[in-house]
């Protein structure tokens, strides 16, 4: 419903007519003492577009570099927008030195530690308990990178990087796989909401 359409009466010491209201206006209190009436709605954290995605196949690497295992991109409607991303990733990690993963956009890393030394500065780190197991790791970030036009689209990504070239990092898959109903095979999942100002 785009407002309320006609007029409103209240009863108090009398009949009151309200008036109608202005499409997009609400019935609601207008102060501490005050009469209720019609007022425009809050402005802010509307979810203005919501896009998403799910990885379902399976994914491996041993690069000492980011690789891009989920990427998805979005057009703001709005200058002011702020973009919320939220990701699921299912992965094993190598048995020997870690590996890890973060958020990007484009090819910058986003909600990642602060540079330490030679330390990697990423969103967490990829281990495994056995060959056998595959865990999930949630990621959510309110990006406060504002977009400042709506012509130009923001890739967002889920990326993994190795610490040596012989360990491996897997995505929705455990490291031994075999074929056997006690092995198992998982989906990552990517979510970016707009959200206005």
């Amino acid at each position: 419903m785009s407002g309320i359409v006609g007029s409103i009466n209240t009863r108090g010491s009398g009949i009151t007519n309200l008036g109608s209201a202005a499409d997009g206006n609400i019935f609601t209190g207008t102060g501490a003492g005050l009469p209720v009436g019609f007022e425009a709605a809050a402005g802010g954290g509307k979810v203005l577009q919501c896009l998403g995605m799910s990885k379902t196949d399976t994914q491996s690497g041993n690069t000492n570099a980011f690789v891009d295992v989920m990427t998805l991109a979005i057009t703001p409607t709005a200058t002011s927008s702020k973009i919320l991303v939220m990701a699921s990733l299912t992965f094993a990690g190598p048995t020997g030195n870690m590996s890890h993963y973060r958020l990007a956009r484009d090819s910058t890393g986003i909600c990642v530690g602060d540079a330490a030394g030679s330390r990697k500065r990423v969103f967490g780190t990829m281990s495994r308990e056995n060959a056998a197991s595959m865990v999930n790791a949630g990621m959510t970030f309110l990006d406060p990178n504002t977009p400042g036009d709506t012509t130009t689209a923001i890739t967002y990504k889920v990326q993994c990087i190795a610490t040596a070239d012989t360990q491996t990092w897997y995505v929705n898959t455990s490291s031994t796989n075999d074929d056997s109903d006690a092995y198992g095979r998982g989906a990552s999942t990517l979510t970016l909401m707009e959200i206005g100002a």
